[in-house]
Formats: C-alpha cells, sequence, structure tokens
C-alpha cells in the first residue's frame, strides 16, 4: 500500500502485488470488498486506486528456431480469447508459416519505414503502438 498526498488529502494506492487477479477488473478501479482487505479503513473504503503498472515478460532461447515468438504469440491469442486488448507491436516471421498462422486474429500495428545509412528498414512504430494504447503489445526481436 502507498499513501500519496494529493491535495491536502491522503490517497492510498495499491500496489500491483497486494492485489489478487480477481480483484482487478479495470486499470484504476478495484472490486468490492478488496480494498478492506488491503488495510484501506476509510469510510469509502471502495475507491483504492491502483497504480498503473506494466509488466514486462521476456522469452529466452539458446538458439533461433527455438519458439520464443511461437509461445509469445500462443499467450498473445489466449489472452485476447479471454477479453485482453491484444495488439502485435512487431513481429518478424522468418518466412515461417507457423509463425504467420498465429498471427491470424490478431491485430497489428503497421510496421515503420526508416531510412538508415542509404537502406529502408522496417522498425516498430513506437508512436502509434502508444497511441493505440492495448493492454497488451507483443514485441518480438526487440534486441
Amino acid at each position: 500500500m502507498v499513501a500519496d498526498m494529493d491535495e491536502g488529502a491522503i490517497r492510498e494506492t495499491a500496489l500491483p502485488s497486494e492485489l489478487d487477479e480477481d480483484d482487478v477488473f479495470e486499470v484504476g478501479t478495484v472490486r468490492n470488498g478488496a480494498a478492506g482487505r488491503l488495510g484501506n479503513t476509510t469510510s469509502d473504503a471502495d475507491k483504492v486506486e491502483v497504480a498503473p503498472a506494466g509488466l514486462f515478460r521476456v522469452y529466452l532461447g539458446a538458439a533461433p528456431g527455438v519458439g520464443k515468438t511461437c509461445a509469445m504469440l500462443d499467450e498473445g491469442a489466449r489472452r485476447r480469447e479471454r477479453g485482453s486488448d491484444v495488439v502485435i507491436g512487431f513481429v518478424e516471421t522468418h518466412g515461417r508459416s507457423r509463425t504467420a498462422a498465429l498471427m491470424d486474429g490478431l491485430e497489428c500495428i503497421p510496421k515503420k519505414t526508416v531510412e538508415y545509412r542509404g537502406k529502408l528498414l522496417e522498425e516498430m512504430d513506437i508512436e502509434a503502438v502508444l497511441a493505440r494504447s492495448p493492454r497488451l503489445a507483443l514485441v518480438d526481436e526487440l534486441a
């Protein structure tokens, strides 16, 4: 729990680690009763603000083609099926048909073309991803 001064009043903010998955149903709000479990004793106990927090998941593999991108796309599809707002920020298929098939059904933010040392390269359009503001953005080939 974090307490902040907000125009002279104390505002309590629940840290994401203090909430059960069932408590959070929308960024910034908490289901009834969760605030009491978090130690908020004010009369307006159900108005606990959830601090917006981003999570960063990395899929590591020792070699190309071991399934990092497929695992990420599978997770994105599962989250979309459960109702999360999921977009593909950047995925490189490397010509693999299975990878391309896993992208079906997921919204894909168009890549941005930039010139670098006389060559045209494609990269993630970070501004477009941020403007779209999805709950989950899938990004491949970050390194």
